[in-house]
């Protein structure tokens, strides 16, 4: 099964340098995590509390039936959740910091809080149309191995939803097999 999934992708990212968050493309010095190319199994364990609205004026645009299916999707939304996914992550995506990733937003400021061989801390605060705080923290104890805590606080009216995500990334080995680079793979 083929899908593209954020986390699992930012993840890769801030191990090559980018953050998923916006940061400057990827240097080849000291400053990028030390971590190895080849194909990486990313676990994400994460937990939502409080809730988000719809917004009124794309409410107003469906139909009845529309907003019914919309309305139950969200309530129906699991707190917790659990994605494994494979990404193969090449030399050239380490040395460009997975550039894809490196959006940028007028109503964002991004500040990157540490960042060594072995850390990566990125802060991010939004305001605008689409309010929200992340602070996201990778470690790389090893060339193979990546911890990340992801805190994601978005704002819409009256109401806040908070995700908390922990990431843990393992190289299975050099070879990625069947999957290109830059493909997501859940498991």
């Amino acid at each position: 099964m083929r899908k593209r999934v954020w986390l699992a992708t930012a993840a890769l990212a801030a191990a090559a340098g980018g953050a998923g968050l916006g940061a400057p493309p990827a240097r080849a010095d000291s400053t990028v995590l030390n971590v190895s190319p080849g194909l990486w199994e990313v676990t994400v364990i994460g937990e939502r509390q409080g809730e988000m609205q719809i917004p009124q004026d794309a409410l107003a645009k469906m139909t009845p039936e529309q907003r019914a299916k919309v309305e139950a999707m969200m309530a129906n939304m699991p707190r917790t959740m659990k994605h494994v996914m494979r990404e193969c992550l090449t030399e050239q995506q380490i040395r460009d910091g997975m550039r894809m990733l490196d959006r940028k937003e007028a109503d964002c400021q991004r500040t990157i809080v540490t960042q060594t061989r072995t850390v990566l801390e990125v802060h991010e605060q939004c305001a605008g149309a689409r309010p929200r705080t992340v602070t996201a923290r990778f470690e790389a104890p090893t060339p193979g191995a990546l911890q990340g805590h992801v805190v994601a606080e978005m704002t819409q009216g009256m109401h806040t939803m908070t995700m908390t995500s922990n990431v843990t990334g393992t190289r299975l080995g050099s070879d990625c097999g069947d999957i290109p680079p830059g493909e997501v793979r859940r498991e």
